[in-house]
């Protein structure tokens, strides 16, 4: 399996709701293996780190949206339907909504921002730990993105990183 973001990919996608225009952030997940992933899963923990390299937890895992779930502005989004696992068949690439950013603020794309407790994240430099989990996976997928955020929600950049958290 490989997880990989690539800025010149149409990963972002700016729409607008009650709220106003919003970004939404997706991650690409390739199933490179030699066989079929049931029940693939993603949550994703946010970490800073201080001056001396020491991490600062800031929120502990959450659920991810698949994006092949649409969820409109109209509906009422029910957390067991749009945030299941899903099936990926071999060879085959499915996104992942990482990250939803309004304003001058981002959320992770999760089941605890529709449940109004997702935590708010301003300008600054944070990581993502995101990790995949299948049944037919030994042990889960884990990689590490990095999050630079500028003012306006247009202004986040996303790298993959080879480092641990």
């Amino acid at each position: 399996m490989n997880i990989e973001y690539k800025d010149e990919n149409l990963f972002h996608m700016k729409n607008r709701d009650k709220s106003g225009e919003y970004q939404v952030l997706r991650i690409l997940v390739k199933n490179t293996g030699k066989k079929v992933l049931h029940t693939c899963e993603a949550k994703a923990e946010i970490y800073q780190l201080e001056n001396n390299n020491e991490k600062l937890f800031r929120e502990p895992a959450a659920i991810l949206h698949w994006s092949r779930y649409i969820i409109t502005i109209e509906e009422q989004v029910n957390i067991k339907e749009e945030f299941r696992p899903i099936i990926i068949n071999k060879g085959d690439k499915e996104f992942l909504d990482v990250i939803k950013a309004y304003n001058e603020n981002f959320f992770l794309f999760s089941d605890r921002l529709f449940k109004n407790i997702g935590t708010e994240y301003g300008n600054g430099c944070y990581y993502i730990k995101l990790t995949i989990f299948s049944e037919d996976l030994h042990k889960p997928k884990v990689q590490i993105f990095k999050i630079k955020k500028k003012c306006g929600f247009m202004n986040i950049n996303i790298t993959k990183v080879n480092r641990k958290i």
